[in-house]
């Protein structure tokens, strides 16, 4: 391909057309420049998929979290069981959800 398009580029300069030559050089770099817009559009595409992922990986690690402390609170408001406030540090240890690319507790 690169051959076809440097044959006629050598065609237009010996025959001294000029002009024919500027629009052709025009045309190429019209085809380069959509090409960079086209190659900008499918990244920005691939981006705002990875950030749209790791929103939804924050929002359930959140979820899951603020959950679990309801539940906890409710528990600890509504017990009077010595042994279930013993255990609470085990099951603060043991149900918080982990994930160490976001930076939860462990």
């Amino acid at each position: 391909m690169i051959k076809f398009f440097r044959e006629i580029r050598q065609q237009l300069l010996t025959e001294n057309r000029f002009s024919k030559y500027l629009l052709y050089a025009i045309g190429e770099i019209v085809l380069v420049v959509i090409g960079i817009l086209i190659a900008l559009q499918i990244n920005n595409w691939n981006e705002a998929k990875k950030q749209e992922i790791k929103t939804k990986e924050i929002r359930y690690f959140l979820n899951s979290f603020y959950s679990f402390f309801f539940n906890l609170i409710n528990l600890l408001l509504n017990t009077t069981n010595i042994l279930s406030l013993l255990m609470t540090p085990y099951i603060i240890n043991y149900y918080i959800p982990y994930s160490s690319e976001i930076g939860g507790v462990s």
